[in-house]
């Protein structure tokens, strides 16, 4: 393990000496269900309350009609896009306006500027890069969360009970273990363009369960997300080809699977800009990647 990937496991796996001054309560709007897991997580882990809603149209039912510390806004989701919604959160009255918003983007993380100058200046206070480093997720949500007084509990209860302790959570069966998750000795052959074992726990803070997770969400949600974008290629629609390759990527960053998110990339751009004929040669090819990394995949959560 590199020192990286031992910060991540002894982090996840500290004991609960330093939880924030009061929980907080966090919106989290995020589409892609692997994404959804990671960031609750992380934030349970913390003491915090989570709702998770699946789009930005949701997003602003649920501030408009509860009470939140922090949204936690992706950028790209169906119905109404992270700027959207953030538009919409910012033109409610009083102080559900004012609610901090930290944009979630994969686009960050590629050193995208610009892509990030637009979330500051669409109203978010602030943006965090995919995969998220738990660390600057913890430290960047506590810091601009305890910033307004705690809000008052109103009779929609929209937020679910009190989440976990730190320590609780640590002690939940299969939330502590840091194996470094060694291969079935059938696994097939792959090269690291395929599949990284190692960049795959780096993402998943170390822990071989959550690992085994992502790569259930991976297996189970891929066969209708490319049927989507097979029916809108075909139909000559490339917006929903676009969204459908969002939300697969939103997977396949926590998987260490090179090719296959390199292909979902082009594709997301292509089908986004109306150049439908090379978002089909990147379907092509991401359904050769996906059906190779599911073949590698299988001996993990089969053995599991």
């Amino acid at each position: 393990m590199s020192f990286h990937d031992l910060a991540l496991s002894a982090w996840w796996s500290s004991p609960e000496d330093d939880l924030p001054a009061r929980p907080l309560r966090i919106l989290l709007a995020e589409d892609a269900p692997a994404g959804q897991k990671v960031v609750a997580q992380i934030l349970d882990r913390r003491g915090h309350a989570v709702v998770i809603v699946g789009d930005g149209r949701k997003s602003v039912d649920q501030l408009t009609g509860g009470d939140f510390d922090l949204v936690l806004m992706d950028v790209q989701m169906p119905v109404m896009d992270g700027f959207q919604a953030t538009a919409a959160i910012r033109a409610l009255p009083g102080e559900k306006a004012r609610v901090p918003i930290i944009a979630l983007t994969a686009s960050g993380a590629n050193g995208n500027e610009r892509h990030c100058r637009q979330c500051l200046q669409a109203g978010m206070d602030a943006y965090l890069p995919k995969p998220v480093h738990p660390q600057r997720l913890i430290d960047l949500v506590e810091r601009l969360g305890t910033q307004r007084p705690a809000p008052k509990a109103n009779g929609a209860a929209v937020l679910p009970g009190r989440s976990p302790t730190r320590a609780e959570a640590a002690a939940a069966p299969g939330n502590h273990s840091t194996q470094t998750g060694a291969a079935p000795a059938d696994m097939p052959v792959a090269t690291e363009e395929i599949f990284c074992l190692k960049e795959a726990l780096r993402c998943c803070f170390g822990q071989q369960a959550m690992f085994v997770e992502m790569a259930g969400y991976f297996v189970n949600e891929t066969p209708g997300l490319l049927k989507k974008m097979q029916t809108a290629l075909s139909n000559g629609n490339g917006k929903p080809a676009a969204a459908a390759a969002h939300q697969l990527r939103g997977t396949l960053l926590y998987l260490g699977a090179g090719e296959a998110l390199k292909a979902a990339s082009a594709l997301e751009a292509e089908a986004a800009a109306g150049d439908l004929a090379a978002a089909d040669q990147s379907l092509h090819r991401l359904e050769e990647q996906t059906e190779r990394l599911k073949q590698i995949l299988r001996p993990y959560f089969e053995h599991n």
